[in-house]
């Protein structure tokens, strides 16, 4: 098998995880969550933003083009969970 065979064999298990499906019941029937929404954010910034009203204006800090804006982008999300969670839940 070639690498690009196992890649994608690795994504498409990866888009079929619980977490993907859940966070694609906030985006309409006829779209599907692409692989690239997921590793940049983009997806769960706007769940989050539709969830917590405070976050209505908010944006991600970066264009997430390489891995260290991804993770300064997924940190900028963590942060904001846990912000909403603490306020809301506790």
């Amino acid at each position: 098998m070639n690498t690009i065979s196992v890649v994608t064999r690795d994504i498409n298990e990866f888009l079929k995880h619980p977490l993907i499906i859940w966070a694609e019941s906030f985006i309409e029937k006829e779209n599907k969550l692409s692989y690239e929404q997921l590793i940049n954010s983009t997806c769960f910034h706007s769940i989050i933003r539709s969830i917590d009203p405070r976050l209505q204006n908010s944006r991600l800090p970066n264009e997430a083009a390489d891995t260290s804006s991804r993770l300064v982008n997924l940190d900028f999300i963590l942060r904001s969970i846990r912000s909403f969670v603490q306020v809301k839940l506790i």
